[in-house]
Formats: structure tokens, C-alpha cells, sequence
């Protein structure tokens, strides 16, 4: 086997030293171009031969060689020199990749640093092997320690490019996931946190923040990214990461990208429902109405605890169904388990009877919730004789703390909420210090002082308390967003402003003038209110004793005729089609995700659209509604023509009005362009809207944006 030729093999390794030693003293004053980065991309993809081939050729030099096999000597040789130059070369694009934002500074700097010090190692080991074979004890001390640098560089790779623990995450992922009881489930951290967890933070880590956005706790989720916040609280259909759920997996802005783990449906549906619930983090599943969808989807997510097992006989199962009704649910905790749980939920339902009827399933029922339930103090006294209750729900009732010494007889009573209800703290700390079994209390707002709670979370260390702290106080009792009930966004003549709010007893104050709404001065909405013109609402929920919510802000569009025809002259952008005219006057307003059946999209072509009614009208203004987020391409138009006439084959330039040229400061947004005009009477109106070029501050200056459409009033 022929040798590699020396000088030639020297003179590459030293031309890789020495451009490797300039990128390093130079590179900050260097603007690459684009193909220098693309060829800094391919770092991932080279690196992995020259880590082989050094492996292979370290192996060479620590083994015992027989004398004058020059066969092995020269497999050595062409190893290491492979390996050698293809390390220079792969240092030499991973440098260009780092120019790129998104990556944990000390750890690119330890995984760069380690690979330029093996790319020394492994020509010092070539030279010196050439000129001194018979040092073999100093060869093999560069090729061990060649070796170990490797495998310290190598890591530290993988640590940039998949995340912090990437190497250990199934060892310590396997050794955290915890078995959470229903009851103490929380919804972000064992719900959602797993899945972003399993499918996000690869890349979204402080280790490597692609798009300076991390996914690891939720003060970063809050703040989002370089692309803005991910999710509008309470309007999933709003929110920045199901957009990029939702695209294609060939968009290169689809999320996980194409490639990674992708999420399924049921973590994509979970995701959405927990936006739509405002994305809230310290509430427990449990707390959610059985009906609901998210504690219903929150069963399939969790990780199931061992059952417990109960030393009695199931109950017949025609005798359970007996004790069913419009106000009492009875049913199994679990499949085959002969324990049962038990939930009132219908308070105009209730008396004494509705727990003497559960007598003969006393011994079965483990659970009890009777939230919001007229119970008093006497019915402790029933409530007692179920000797294997587990767990007590007493929220919002008329017990006192008094009657909690009915409940002492119930050994195995494990958790007690009694939030809403009137607590007092000397009769609340007897029956603690007599409760032998019981792990977790719950009262929230029940009458104690923060010195109280205080006291008694000092005294019973050994049991979960929660009675709220400023923290929690915030999460619990801010209140939801207003809601718009509104059918459709866009009416004719006039139309009653539809809000509502889920919590009873809220004052939705608002305002129609672009000002945010206040808890004085702003009108009370009263369910009256009309509007007979398009307007910005503002919108905002007060209580007492709540943190008002946050201000939610609506649309209403006012477009007094609606076209009998409509035809749409020019072709519109292959990939934004949405439903073509039907588009433009169904009512309903887009959302801010381009795609979907929406958003008409026009680029090459201005959008021409040819309206017929089929009897003339006064008209005065034509308004289009646009999508605009010029970071993404998306621009408002350029500029709006509209022509009308009594026959299509005349129509007369009605008026024309060019449009600011877009700033590079504008965010996304949805918007509107007006063209008022004196009063025409109009049978045929044509309207033009010219997509606008971009800017000379974009990087396609000169070229087309894309211009997306969606109603057009007229008025």
C-alpha cells in the first residue's frame, strides 16, 4: 500500500492551520455572504468522518505493530491524514456556523475550542509520527489524549445541537417522570411541560436558543421569541405556535421542524385547549369541571399511579346505577375497581336523604365532592359514617371549622378542601392535630389572615397545605379575558354588542374610542348597547376581590351592501387560495395565520374584483381588510383604485389613493385600507388593490410583496 506523499500532506495541514488561525483572529470584522453560510451548515454532516477516521487512526498508533509491515504503517498514515484534514475542514465550516445566532455562548465556546484543539492534535501526531516513528510512547500520548478530546468536544456538540443533558436526558427523563395523582395534577407542569419537553426543547434550551426563544419554564414561554409572543391568551387561533404547528411540515417555518419527532394530534389538541383557557400554569386539573374538555383530554396524558388496593367487594353494578340522577353521579374510580366516587352537582337537588341513600355503597365510596353543595355541620355527621373516604370536597359549603370534629372518625381520610368555606383557627388546628391520616387541606379564602395561614403551615409540617400565597393569589383570582359573542363581525345597519364572561357577577367595562377601558369612568356594558358603525371595542372585566383581567380588543365592521355578483379578474397566489370570492363577503373576519380559508393572497398581479347589485346604490366608501407582517413578507397595499358605472363596459375611475410606504418597525397585524369618495350612484364597481413593492430597507427590495385579503365592506 503506497504511502501518502509527504510534503503534499504537510503543506494542506499547514494551509488548514494557518486559514483556521486567521478565521480565529478575524472573523468578528468578516461579513460572510450567503453561500459561506450555507457552507457553514454542512458542519453537522461532514463532522462525523473526520471523527471516525481519527478514531481508527489513534487505535492504529496505540497498538503494538509487527516490524516491516509497512501495510499497517501506511493504513495509519492515510488514516490519520484523512482525518487530520477533514477535521481542518469541518472546524473550518462549524467557525461559519457559529457566526449564527440562537447557540449557549460557553458552551459553543468549549465545543469549538476543543475541536480546533484536536484539529492541532491530530497534525502534530502526523508530523511527529513521520519524522520521529520510533517515539511510540510519545505518539500514543497524543493519540490518547486526542481520544479525549474528541469525546469532551463531541458532547459538547451535542449539547449545542439537541440540547443541555442530551447524552444523559433518557437515564434522568425515565428517572423524573413521576406518578402524579389526579387530584395533585397541575396543568402546565404534568401536562404541558412534558410535551414541550419531549418535542421542543432540543432546540428551544438555554443551550441553544433558536430563535432566542426557550421552552424550559414559564417566564421564557411568556416572553416568547425572536418572532414575538407565542400564544394570545384565551385565542389559540391567534397564537403564534399553533401557526407553526399547523403549517406544512415542508414550510421550513413548520414546527418541530421536518425531520424532528413531530407532535401528535392529542399533544396538538392539548396545547390548544390550554391557550383557549388562557395558558394559565398554577391551577390543577382537578379543578376543572368534569365536562370539560382539557381535564377530560388531562386522563389520557397523565402518567397513571399505582392503584391502590382496597380490602372490599365490589358493589353491584345494577345497584350503583339505581343511586344515578339528575343531581348524584355514582361511579367506579377506576375500571375494576370495586371503589367508588360520588359528586353532587346540582344544589336545588339536595337534602339530608341525598347522603342517608348512599348507605348501602358506604363502605365502597373513596371519594366524595360536593362542591357548592348546601351541606352543613349535621351532614358531617352522616358524611362520617363512610369509613374509607379518601378524599372530601367541601368547597364553597355551610360547614364552619366546628363541625370538622364530625369527620374525625375517618381513618383514612387523606385530603380535605374547604375552600369558600368559614374557617376559624383554634377549632381548624383541633381537628388538624386529631387528623391522624390526613396529607393535603385546601382552604382557600375562607375568612383566616396571612398570619394565621402562617401559623398553621408552621405547626403541620406534615400535611400539604394550600391556602394561597401572593403568587398564587395573582393566578388564581385574575379573571378571564371578555369574550365577543357576537355571530359575525360584519353587519349591515346596525348591530347589539354581544359580551359576556364566564364568571358571574363581572363588570365588563368598554370602550368604542380606541381609549382602554377603566373601573370609573368607562360605561358598564349592559347587554343594550348598539353600534351602528365599524369600531375598535375595548374591553375589560372587573370584581371585587378579583385582579382585573386583561383588555381583549374586537372588531366590528359595518358593510351596508352586499354584491349579488361577484368575480374575480386577476389569479390569486398559488398558495394563499382560501375560498376565492367567497372570501371577501362571508362575514368573518381572518385570523393572524395567513393560511387556512381566509386570506386570498395576490402578488403577481394586483387583485381586480368585479361586483354587480343588481340595483344601483349610494356609495361613499369601499374598506378592505388586510393581513400585514412585513418580517414574514406580508404587506398592505400600495395602493387602491375603485371604479364604478351604471354598465360594466363603462366604468369611470371613481378614486384613487396611494398608501404609506411600510415602515421596517411594523409588527403583525390586521388592518384596514378606506377610500371615501363623494356619493355615487353605482350598479357595477370594480376595485384594485396593487400589491406593494418592497421597500429599500428589505433585503427583496423592488420586488413584489405578497398582499392578503380578506372582507371588503362597502358603505
Amino acid at each position: 500500500m503506497k504511502t501518502v506523499n509527504k510534503q503534499i500532506a504537510v503543506n494542506v495541514l499547514i494551509a488548514l492551520s494557518a486559514f483556521i488561525l486567521f478565521l480565529l483572529l478575524f472573523l468578528d470584522q468578516i461579513e460572510l455572504p450567503d453561500l459561506l453560510q450555507s457552507i457553514g451548515r454542512m458542519h453537522p454532516v461532514l463532522l462525523h468522518f473526520p471523527i471516525v477516521l481519527l478514531l481508527i487512526s489513534f487505535v492504529f498508533v496505540c497498538i503494538k505493530k509487527t516490524p516491516g509491515n509497512n501495510t499497517w504503517s501506511a493504513m495509519e498514515e492515510w488514516f490519520l491524514f484523512a482525518g487530520a484534514a477533514l477535521a481542518g475542514l469541518t472546524a473550518i465550516m462549524g467557525i461559519f456556523l457559529s457566526k449564527e445566532s440562537g447557540y449557549n455562548d460557553e458552551i459553543l465556546f468549549i465545543h469549538q475550542w476543543g475541536a480546533i484543539v484536536l484539529f492541532f492534535i491530530a497534525v502534530i501526531l502526523y508530523i511527529f509520527n513521520k519524522r520521529f516513528s520510533q517515539k511510540i510512547i510519545a505518539a500514543r500520548i497524543f493519540a490518547i489524549s486526542g481520544t479525549v478530546v474528541l469525546i469532551i468536544s463531541g458532547h459538547y456538540g451535542g449539547e449545542l445541537t439537541h440540547g443541555s443533558g442530551y447524552l444523559t436526558g433518557p437515564l434522568t427523563s425515565a428517572q423524573e417522570q413521576k406518578q402524579v395523582a389526579f387530584q395533585d395534577a397541575m396543568i402546565y407542569e404534568d401536562l404541558i411541560r412534558p410535551v414541550f419537553a419531549a418535542k421542543c426543547q432540543g432546540c428551544h434550551n438555554p443551550s441553544k436558543l433558536k430563535g432566542q426563544l426557550s421552552l424550559t419554564d414559564s417566564a421564557m414561554l411568556l416572553k416568547g421569541g425572536k418572532s414575538g409572543r407565542l400564544f394570545v391568551h384565551g385565542s389559540p387561533e391567534l397564537s403564534l405556535i399553533m401557526e407553526r404547528i399547523h403549517l406544512p411540515e415542508s414550510d421550513k417555518k413548520h414546527m418541530p421542524p421536518a425531520g424532528k419527532t413531530q407532535l401528535s394530534r392529542a399533544e396538538e389538541d392539548l396545547i390548544n385547549a390550554w391557550i383557549k383557557d388562557s395558558a394559565r400554569f398554577n391551577v390543577k386539573i382537578a379543578s376543572y369541571p368534569e365536562e370539560d374538555s382539557l381535564r377530560k383530554m388531562a386522563i389520557a396524558f397523565l402518567p397513571v399511579r399505582k392503584e391502590e388496593k382496597f380490602d372490599f367487594a365490589a358493589t353491584d353494578e345494577s345497584k350503583m346505577e339505581k343511586l344515578n340522577n339528575d343531581f348524584r353521579k355514582v361511579r367506579p374510580i377506576a375500571a375494576n375497581s370495586p371503589a367508588l366516587a360520588v359528586n353532587f352537582f346540582n344544589n336545588r337537588g339536595w337534602s339530608a336523604k341525598s347522603i342517608e341513600e348512599l348507605v348501602g355503597v358506604k363502605q365502597q365510596i373513596v371519594s366524595m365532592e360536593l362542591h357548592k353543595v348546601p351541606v352543613t355541620n349535621d351532614d358531617l355527621k352522616h358524611i362520617a359514617g363512610f369509613v374509607n373516604l379518601r378524599r372530601l370536597n367541601l368547597n364553597f359549603t355551610q360547614i364552619t371549622a366546628e363541625g370538622l370534629v364530625h369527620l374525625l372518625p375517618l381513618e383514612h381520610l387523606q385530603s380535605l378542601s374547604l375552600t369558600g368555606t368559614k374557617m376559624e383557627m383554634e377549632s381548624l388546628q383541633r381537628y388538624l392535630n386529631a387528623a391522624k391520616s390526613l396529607n393535603q387541606l385546601a382552604f382557600w379564602n375562607s375568612g383566616l389572615s396571612k398570619e394565621n395561614i402562617r401559623s398553621l403551615v408552621a405547626a403541620n409540617k406534615h400535611i400539604r397545605i394550600n391556602a394561597g400565597n401572593e403568587e398564587e393569589d395573582q393566578m388564581m383570582l385574575q379573571l378571564n379575558k371578555v369574550q365577543l359573542k357576537n355571530s359575525s363581525s360584519v353587519f349591515s345597519e346596525t348591530a347589539f354588542l354581544q359580551l359576556k364572561h364566564p364568571i358571574p357577577g363581572v363588570d365588563i367595562r368598554y370602550t368604542l374610542d380606541g381609549k382602554d377601558p377603566d373601573s370609573i369612568v368607562s360605561p358598564v356594558y349592559n347587554g343594550k348597547d348598539k353600534v351602528d358603525k365599524s369600531v375598535l371595542i375595548k374591553a375589560r372585566a372587573y370584581k371585587s376581590g378579583w385582579i382585573s383581567g386583561d383588555i381583549t380588543e374586537f372588531r366590528l365592521y359595518k358593510s351596508r351592501y352586499k354584491p349579488d355578483a361577484v368575480q374575480l379578474i386577476t389569479a390569486v397566489h398559488e398558495r394563499f387560495p382560501a375560498l376565492g370570492t367567497e372570501s371577501f363577503f362571508d362575514g368573518k373576519i381572518g385570523g393572524y395565520s395567513q393560511y387556512g380559508d381566509r386570506w386570498v393572497g395576490f402578488s403577481a398581479f394586483p387583485m381586480e374584483l368585479l361586483l354587480l347589485l343588481n340595483d344601483t346604490v349610494n356609495l361613499r366608501s369601499v374598506t378592505i381588510n388586510y393581513l400585514s407582517n412585513p418580517p414574514a413578507g406580508f404587506f398592505p397595499p400600495g395602493s387602491l383604485e375603485i371604479w364604478g358605472g351604471e354598465d360594466v363596459q363603462h366604468l369611470k375611475l371613481v378614486r384613487k389613493k396611494n398608501l404609506p410606504v411600510t415602515s421596517k418597525d411594523e409588527k403583525l397585524n390586521i388592518s384596514s385600507a378606506e377610500i371615501n369618495f363623494d356619493r355615487q350612484k353605482l350598479k357595477w364597481i370594480k376595485i384594485i388593490a396593487h400589491p406593494q413593492t418592497f421597500p429599500s430597507w428589505h433585503k427583496a427590495k423592488g420586488k413584489l410583496s405578497v398582499l392578503l385579503i380578506d372582507e371588503v365592506l362597502l358603505n
